[in-house]
């Protein structure tokens, strides 16, 4: 899975480039996360999938006011980071899915338990969805009777 790259619409997008990505509902099926710069908020792709380092979830009060007041979708929900390539994702991330739906949470949440996502280490966009990556499986470390951080 390449990171984003190439020219798109006279723009110029490489790796390590701050940028904002979010979920475009009127593209072809299969290619449905438009990237835009994080400085300019200029669209400068169109994607199927991407990978972001040091992930910030954002959704945005406003905007989410105005689609539960219009009951129609605007872009007021991204994540934004820092485009990375697979060589730069640790072996041993793992990988957990979030959602968001305004009409049924104010930020974006884990569909187990509906807890927060605000942040994480390492955010990936695909045809499946988004996922949260982090260095380690905080279930299976708990489990285990491993600290984070510890020895």
């Amino acid at each position: 899975m390449p990171a984003v790259r190439g020219e798109a619409w006279g723009c110029t997008v490489i790796d390590g480039v701050s940028v904002q990505v979010y979920r475009n509902l009127h593209v072809r099926p299969g290619v449905g996360w438009s990237v835009r710069e994080a400085r300019s908020r200029i669209v400068v792709a169109v994607v199927d999938e991407a990978l972001l380092a040091g992930a910030d979830f954002h959704v945005g009060a406003l905007g989410r006011a105005r689609v539960l007041r219009e009951k129609r979708k605007n872009v007021h929900a991204w994540i934004a980071g820092r485009l990375v390539t697979p060589a730069e994702i640790p072996g041993n991330v793992f990988w957990e899915p979030v959602l968001y739906d305004p009409y049924r949470h104010e930020t974006f949440v884990r569909p187990w338990d509906a807890a927060p996502v605000l942040r994480a280490d390492w955010a990936k966009v695909c045809r499946e969805g988004a996922f949260t990556g982090r260095d380690f499986c905080p279930r299976c470390t708990k489990e285990l009777g491993i600290v984070e951080g510890g020895s």
